[in-house]
């Protein structure tokens, strides 16, 4: 009796097993045969256009996805033909190189991409787009050109401005021939390489001779301003300079505050003014407020505020504060 018992069981799953498989089956199939057949085989980039799937529960994240599956497309483009150059001429062809690639390629807007196929599944949004490839490297040509003519005039109108100002112009130079670059890549432009060293080596030239004289009404502020611009590869000097005028910048802190004893709190509120110069000339002035309190003392209360405006200076919040950036 138990054996029979044991033989049904070992058949009802073996028939509820083949049922499960069969209807696995038969499920794939029928989504295999309802999504498009221009998602599953999708379309190979060809010399007009370049292609890209997508899917999403929105249009937009459809869209979106098929704009980033286009870009991954482009960046294999690319990491070929350089992987053809680079062994043409002995060069091993790195990971990096391919992530570096890849990087520059997400980074694109393609403004010319048309929606060709789109269709819409239960919840699922599918789609495809198609990217005219002529009209996408003339944008691109016209955007490289474009950066590189506001390269040439913030060079010519910061020849001889102080050495702050030229230096954040030097480093919106920089972030220019960056995007040169990294669009250089894609479609093969011959940017002028001499040029842009040039303006790269002087950036790091400035900003090697640069130097900061701090004076503050209060030491705890200057030697925050000191402990941030260290951080920052910046030089400090311990007097006004008589030679150095160009490239030294003055930063003055002058604070003002306000205290209370308010519920058996002490606050105190600071009104810190930072002011840049150079040669007597006023770059910039910011104003910071911070506030400290302390049940303890004025003194406790005191550092609280100091500590704040510490928490304020970090990250690239000092190269902000002091106009560098």
């Amino acid at each position: 009796m138990n054996c029979a018992k044991i033989k049904n069981k070992i058949l009802h799953l073996i028939f509820s097993a083949l049922i499960f498989f069969i209807f696995s089956c038969s499920n794939n199939k029928y989504k295999s045969d309802i999504i498009p057949g221009w998602y599953i085989n999708p379309k190979n980039n060809d010399n007009n256009f370049l292609y890209g799937i997508g899917s999403g529960y929105s249009n937009i994240e459809a869209k979106n996805n098929a704009l980033l599956d286009a870009s991954h497309r482009l960046s294999s483009i690319i990491f070929g033909k350089t992987n053809i150059i680079n062994k043409e001429n002995n060069y091993d062809i790195s990971q990096e190189l391919y992530q570096d690639i890849t990087s520059e390629t997400l980074s694109l807007t393609f403004n010319n991409y048309q929606i060709t196929n789109s269709i819409k599944i239960g919840e699922i949004i599918y789609n495809e787009i198609s990217i005219n490839k002529n009209e996408f490297y003339q944008n691109c040509i016209k955007i490289i050109t474009d950066l590189d003519q506001e390269i040439r005039n913030l060079d010519l109108i910061t020849k001889q401005s102080n050495s702050i100002t030229r230096l954040n112009n030097l480093a919106k130079i920089k972030n220019n021939i960056t995007e040169i670059k990294k669009l250089s890549n894609i479609v093969k432009y011959d940017y002028d390489k001499i040029y842009y060293s040039k303006l790269a080596n002087e950036y790091l030239a400035i900003k090697e001779n640069i130097e900061f004289y701090i004076y503050s009404d209060i030491t705890d502020f200057k030697q925050l301003i000191t402990k941030f611009l260290n951080q920052q590869n910046f030089k400090i000097a311990r007097n006004r300079s008589k030679k150095n005028k160009r490239n030294q910048i003055e930063v003055t802190i002058k604070t003002s505050n306000i205290y209370n004893y308010i519920y058996n709190n002490h606050i105190i509120n600071y009104k810190i003014a930072i002011t840049l110069s150079n040669n007597n000339n006023k770059l910039s002035n910011n104003i910071i407020n911070v506030t400290g309190s302390s049940p303890i003392s004025k003194n406790l209360a005191k550092r609280a505020a100091i500590y704040e405006f510490e928490q304020k200076l970090k990250g690239d919040y000092i190269l902000k504060l002091l106009n560098i950036m």
